[in-house]
């Protein structure tokens, strides 16, 4: 087949994302690409192209998701050198390491109200609005990552400094006050330790069946066989992480 001919049946980010979808985006994270190309393949999940029949794709989150990665671990690194710096190098690696985590993008990405943006494939998306939580969480941080990284690409790091000082920087804040860095299974343990109680026992169990495309977890946890809290994911640990967090949001919102 003639290069020519094959070029007119690839299709591009902008044939997916129409660009009234690509204002109404650009609205939300309040900036403007020179190129919405860019932006529109930022929102393009590998699933949409490994799900279809036709494999003639150009471009998917993958590229620009790399990139946005590595300028926000520079960021980040930057950030906690600055402001920082007389704390010691395991703070400030215990911090780093929750911010730029899927918890923390896909957070941030859930606040600006990406979700309905990314285009996947039919079985992904069924798995992302079933509440998947490991999918969840890595589909909303790829998309948050390969933003950054098309927005560098597109104008620079003139843009991107402020773009994460909007969405970004006020997490790194709000991780240290709450001590967010610290592994919610050994926050619960502390918090419960200081209260004089401390036999937790946590059980977990494979909820989704074995011939399932992704494994999914749920764990309970219990101090003396009350139950303080339930999670879900795509490992065990995942699993108990998201059930140790469950309990410390019901314990620390107590009167």
């Amino acid at each position: 087949m003639a290069l020519s001919q094959r070029s007119q049946r690839v299709t591009t980010p902008l044939h997916v994302v129409p660009p009234k979808r690509l204002d109404e985006l650009q609205n939300l994270l309040s900036v403007r690409f020179i190129d919405t190309a860019l932006l529109a393949e930022a929102l393009m999940h590998p699933s949409y192209r490994s799900e279809r029949k036709d494999k003639e794709y150009a471009a998917t989150q993958e590229r620009v998701e790399f990139i946005g990665d590595r300028i926000i671990s520079l960021r980040v690194a930057l950030y906690l050198h600055r402001f920082y710096q007389d704390r010691n190098p395991s703070f400030v690696t215990q911090v780093s390491s929750e911010v730029v985590s899927n918890r923390t993008f896909a957070g941030i990405a859930e606040k600006i109200g990406l979700p309905p943006f990314i285009v996947m494939g039919p079985e992904k998306r069924k798995d992302f609005l079933a509440g998947n939580e490991a999918i969840r969480l890595h589909a909303l941080s790829c998309t948050f990552e390969a933003i950054v990284g098309a927005l560098f690409l597109d104008r620079g790091m003139r843009p991107v400094e402020p773009f994460l000082k909007r969405h970004l920087y006020p997490s790194i804040e709000d991780i240290i006050i709450r001590k967010l860095y610290i592994a919610p299974k050994t926050r619960l343990q502390d918090l419960l330790q200081a209260e004089g109680a401390a036999n937790l026992f946590y059980r977990t169990l494979q909820v989704s069946p074995p011939s399932a495309r992704e494994a999914v977890f749920s764990t309970s946890v219990f101090l003396k066989g009350v139950l303080l809290g339930e999670g879900t994911g795509g490992t065990k640990k995942a699993a108990e992480t998201s059930a140790a967090e469950d309990a410390l949001q019901g314990l620390e919102s107590r009167p």
